[in-house]
């Protein structure tokens, strides 16, 4: 995978949308080739190569007022994971060169995904141009990011209902073919529609990914670790739904899930009480320890 030339922010199309939130920020984070399940491939490096990556759109995704979840990568210049990165890293805030709140100390995730991960979660107070800064070897490594104003986003959030949409099921595709693109069998999520899982009072955990066309290399294996834990959670209802309608991908059009749920990226994982409200979102890329802490939750 060619790296992303490096941008302070960069403009971003609907065209973008088929590669994930991954590729988005200063550098495509790699990972897409690995197979590992305890992080990236590393290599040896010297600390002033190293970047701060964003792995979400800088221009559009991170909201004020709104509980955020930043995932950050630490990559080379080559695009590649350094050697001996920190089991944690310390993130600050920056606005005018000043810090916004106090230091976020945030653990490194590496655990069934191909891409080790950093993510951040702060609220900040108020829409503007930002900078994300932590330190690495003793290098500063920062980046730019807008926050905007929440009102003006369409992303379903934690602590809102979640949008009731009909999803794909193995006796009604509704439109979507395939209904999953996972090989080489499809995954069990598509026995019961959102719909029913919604009326029905079950706390559901709904993923909204493609395997088969997100070039980041992490809708697959989300898909894959979160069927690890079906069996695990009997009282969750789980759904999975596509991201496009058929096999053009992004030729194509969307599926319905993605217009009600807001979304322009993927993967992402909402994790959602009896009651309906969305009690967490998980997106771009979330590893073991995440997902066992977001449906551990659901079961309090």
């Amino acid at each position: 995978m060619t790296p992303t030339p490096r941008s302070p922010l960069p403009q971003l199309t609907r065209r973008t949308f088929v590669v994930g939130a991954g590729t988005l920020g200063a550098l495509v984070v790699a990972g897409c080739g690995s197979t590992s399940s305890g992080g990236a491939t590393s290599t040896t490096v010297s600390p002033d190569t190293l970047n701060l990556a964003l792995r979400f759109d800088p221009n559009s995704y991170a909201l004020a007022g709104v509980p955020q979840r930043l995932v950050t990568s630490v990559v080379t210049n080559r695009n590649e994971p350094p050697d001996d990165l920190p089991g944690s890293l310390e993130f600050q805030l920056t606005r005018d060169g000043q810090p916004v709140g106090d230091p976020i100390t945030t653990e490194a995730h590496a655990d069934g995904v191909p891409i080790a991960y950093f993510p951040v979660r702060t609220t900040i107070a108020e829409p503007g141009t930002y900078s994300l800064t932590t330190t690495v070897a003793g290098t500063t490594l920062s980046t730019p990011m807008i926050v905007s104003p929440a009102a003006g986003s369409t992303l379903v959030q934690p602590g809102q209902a979640l949008p009731v949409v009909a999803t794909p099921t193995l006796d009604d595709p509704r439109g979507v073919e395939p209904i999953c693109t996972r090989k080489p069998e499809i995954c069990p999520f598509h026995a019961v529609d959102l719909t029913t899982a919604l009326a029905a009072g079950s706390a559901t955990a709904l993923l909204v990914s493609t395997p088969q066309f997100c070039q980041i290399g992490v809708c697959g294996p989300v898909l894959n670790l979160l069927m690890e834990y079906r069996d695990r959670y009997p009282s969750i209802t789980f759904v999975h739904a596509e991201v496009f309608a058929g096999l053009e991908g992004p030729d194509g059009p969307t599926s319905p899930t993605v217009a009600a749920m807001g979304l322009e990226f993927e993967p992402s994982l909402f994790l959602v009480g009896a009651d309906g409200v969305v009690n967490d979102r998980l997106d771009i890329v979330f590893d073991r320890p995440e997902i066992t802490t977001g449906l551990d939750a659901l079961v309090a």
